[in-house]
């Protein structure tokens, strides 16, 4: 897997992010990131973890527009672990990656945000 081809979705995902919850904060990213986590480890399976390890990292390119140090080591330290899986788990990130291009967003309380269903 070429890691560039990895870096090149990062950038995308965190471009949507700025387009797409404007303000959006660190404090509210780190709360989603939070909330990611625990999906992850609640899921059963290797499709649902998966896809929930996806999630995360698509959170953690979010996190990239602030430079957050956070995002910065799990993203890199994900980028650096991806280039040695095959095309499964690029796939999970990107079909879910357009998956969320096509939501509806609302803000939470706690200052993150949820898609409305559709």
């Amino acid at each position: 897997m070429n890691k560039d081809k990895w870096t090149e979705l990062a950038g995308e995902i965190t471009e949507w992010h700025e387009n797409c919850f404007p303000d959006a904060t660190l404090e509210g990213q780190l709360v989603k990131l939070e909330e990611e986590f625990t999906e992850w480890m609640a899921a059963t399976g290797v499709e649902d973890s998966g896809k929930e390890l996806a999630d995360i990292f698509i959170v953690c390119c979010g996190l990239g527009r602030w430079n957050s140090v956070t995002g910065r080591i799990i993203t890199m330290g994900l980028l650096n672990d991806l280039t040695h899986y095959n095309d499964v788990f690029y796939k999970q990130v990107y079909n879910k990656h357009q998956k969320n291009k096509a939501r509806v967003w609302q803000k939470t309380a706690e200052g993150t945000y949820h898609h409305v269903e559709n």
